[in-house]
């Protein structure tokens, strides 16, 4: 894709041009410089939002793009199969934002001890991700190498949520209250009084 912009105010993330132009050849940006004048437009980069729930819609890419976010990362979308039709879709598109995943984990069924993650996704492509055991909803883990490319490669963070299965049953409230009676825990004892 070929073109140029004209008679623009340009900020590049870090400086000011007045009045400029912008080439671009082939997709990549081949010159910016100063020019006389007055502009008419303003150019800016185009932004990442690094949190985002995307839910499985497209509407959401577009509507990210028509406000200038041209990256988005979304946090823990679901299912995995939509997460990653939606971001190979949007790796090609051009009338939406480009999407990257941060993935799902869910813990096994039974039980939540060690888990492995076999196609975890992150920025630099799918990984296998040991989650040790007792670790905690909230707590971050570093994947490195695995986040935004360069020279080094960036470290990809991946903060945990552990969601419980509902006491939405007879059974269920019987299996919590036994936990609550077993287990000598207290959620608050950590908290100030």
């Amino acid at each position: 894709m070929d073109f140029e912009l004209d008679g623009v105010r340009i900020f590049d993330g870090e400086r000011v041009i007045r009045n400029g132009r912008v080439r671009v050849r082939d997709g990549v940006i081949t010159e910016v410089a100063a020019r006389p004048g007055t502009p008419t437009h303003t150019l800016l980069p185009g932004l990442i939002d690094a949190h985002t729930h995307v839910y499985g819609w497209v509407d959401n890419l577009r509507q990210a793009l028509a406000y200038g976010v041209t990256t988005e990362l979304d946090m823990f979308a679901y299912p995995p199969s939509l997460a990653n039709e939606l971001c190979g879709a949007s790796e090609k598109a051009t009338d939406m934002a480009e999407l990257f995943s941060a993935g799902t984990v869910v813990s096994p069924p039974g039980g939540y001890g060690s888990v492995v993650v076999p196609d975890m996704p992150t920025l630099a492509g799918p990984v296998e991700m040991n989650i040790p055991a007792g670790a905690q909803s909230g707590q971050k883990m570093r994947l490195r190498g695995r986040g935004l490319p360069g020279q080094p490669a960036g470290d990809q963070y991946v903060q945990l949520k552990v969601v419980l299965p509902p006491a939405n049953s007879p059974e269920a409230r019987a299996l919590y209250e036994e936990m609550r009676r077993t287990l000598a825990f207290d959620p608050r004892a950590d908290l100030a009084r």
